[in-house]
């Protein structure tokens, strides 16, 4: 009886189909697995790029903090009324930023960004990539308006003394390059900026926007502790 069921041709037919549709059924549920598994891998690879780039926005952020609170006290005391080379020349100057975003953008690109479980996770990347850069952008342009202006200012108001020397070879020394470009004002042209209201009123500019710069860089700073802690959350989980 088995020798007559297996030869029958509809039973055959049958059977070759089922073993078909079961074979492709597998192999979509197998591959299934693996897209799963390369989906996951792809969004924590992503992620993990994420924090090697936030590191890096921790250090700027954190030397970016240092050097604009210090351009703050400057300010501050210039409108005092406490104009000496030193402070005018730290002043006259700015500070870009420079914040991190290649990872950022590859989780977006590739579509890794749909695998995220945590929803919460998904709204502060983009609130910290969107929103917080933009405004970190438009303060740092402000702040290089402010330079820009300054420069002006003191160029057609105020005749420059000298300024430091440095030798071709030394370009190469962040320090000694930066150093150099401190220009020397003589003391009866720093007496005449005691008594110059526009420096005085640009100084308060330039205090309106450091505040917001540093307000941005010190939120900044908190704001990506919380992502890094959902981030190792989200690749562990």
């Amino acid at each position: 009886m088995k020798k007559t069921l297996l030869t029958n041709p509809a039973f055959r037919y049958i059977f070759e189909i089922f073993i078909i549709v079961f074979s492709v059924t597998i192999s979509f549920y197998i591959q299934d697995i693996l897209n799963e598994k390369d989906r996951e891998k792809l969004k924590n690879d992503t992620l993990k790029g994420i924090l090697i780039d936030m590191e890096t926005d921790i250090n700027q952020y954190n030397l970016a903090l240092n050097i604009l609170k210090d351009r703050l006290v400057q300010a501050d005391s210039l409108i005092l009324g406490f104009y000496e080379n030193n402070r005018i020349n730290r002043v006259r100057n700015y500070w870009g930023f420079q914040g991190q975003k290649i990872s950022m953008n590859s989780i977006v690109n590739t579509g890794a960004i749909e695998y995220i479980k945590n929803p919460e996770l998904i709204r502060e990347l983009s609130f910290h990539y969107d929103f917080h850069y933009d405004s970190m952008r438009d303060n740092s342009n402000a702040f290089e308006n402010l330079f820009i202006s300054l420069m002006d200012y003191l160029n057609k108001n105020y005749e420059v003394e000298g300024m430091g020397n440095l030798d071709l070879e030394d370009l190469d020394n962040i320090g000694m390059t930066f150093g150099s470009t401190y220009y020397r004002f003589s003391s009866k042209e720093i007496n005449k900026m005691k008594n110059d209201t526009w420096l005085r009123n640009h100084m308060y500019n330039y205090k309106l926007i450091l505040r917001l710069y540093l307000s941005g860089y010190t939120t900044g700073l908190e704001r990506i502790k919380k992502i890094n802690e959902m981030i190792v959350k989200e690749i562990n989980n």
